[in-house]
């Protein structure tokens, strides 16, 4: 592509020198590259440098609320949402050169996410393609800004749900997964803990079975080895801590 394509990307990020680089030459093409800077201290802005000087530094504390903070900063009309350790596919820059110039009545777009831990790509169990909405128009969403964890975003139609995947290299090691899970189950019995739901023994131990039930035998994840056993185990073991944690709450707090 010849011309800058008109659409910003956000990148919400905190030390990601290990791998913003390969972000970030992933979308030259853009028009508007903006990062949103979680008070890195590594060497992440330092390389952002090199491809943009749209670079702001706010602290997370509510991720909805920072969320709506970063991408009010989209100079284009189209905002792309990325992490600081993702990748935009060739296939994927193509298309959405064509939707953000042709497209003139959707308002949002969902991305296939191509999950890899380590150099193992996490193709069976719902991690793939496990689509998000991560392209939006601006001025037409708002995510919960009170929610600190897996913020709901709120747009008035549909999206279309483009073919191209982002990448997403996140993991190094299962390891790196549990301990991601472990931060954000914590933030999950916060939410359940504030909004007044109670532990349930029946309702963890249903949500684990189901879960793993769903992964392994109902979206394949027996054809994936290793890879689609643990996939199981990841969204299984997201709701038994969540519960337990609640279960923590409730003893500590009342």
């Amino acid at each position: 592509m010849s011309d800058k394509v008109p659409i910003s990307i956000v990148l919400l990020v905190k030390n990601e020198e290990k791998y913003i680089q390969k972000t970030l030459e992933s979308v030259k093409w853009a028009q508007d590259i903006i990062i949103a800077d979680d008070e890195s201290t590594d060497r992440t802005v330092e390389i952002a440098r090199q491809y943009t000087d749209r670079i702001c530094t706010k602290k997370m504390d509510i991720e909805g609320a920072h969320r709506n903070w970063a991408y009010s900063l989209a100079e284009c009309d189209w905002i792309l949402s990325l992490d600081g350790h993702e990748e935009v596919t060739k296939e994927l820059a193509d298309e959405l050169a064509r939707f953000v110039v042709e497209e003139k009545e959707l308002i949002a777009g969902s991305i296939p996410i191509r999950i890899y831990i380590g150099k193992h790509w996490a193709r069976y169990g719902g991690w793939y393609p496990a689509n998000k909405v991560r392209l939006l128009k601006k001025g037409e969403f708002k995510y919960d800004d009170k929610a600190n964890v897996h913020p709901r975003a709120f747009y008035r139609m549909p999206p279309r749900y483009l073919k191209g995947d982002i990448i997403h290299w996140g993991y190094e090691n299962f390891e790196q997964v549990f301990n991601s899970i472990n931060r954000q189950t914590t933030l999950e019995a916060e939410k359940m803990f504030e909004s007044g739901k109670k532990f349930s023994a029946f309702t963890m131990c249903r949500k684990v079975i189901h879960r793993f039930f769903k992964s392994f035998i109902l979206k394949g994840g027996i054809r994936g080895g290793v890879m689609g056993f643990m996939v199981g185990v990841f969204v299984a073991v997201y709701p038994l801590y969540s519960y337990l944690k609640l279960w923590e709450l409730e003893n500590e707090r009342n």
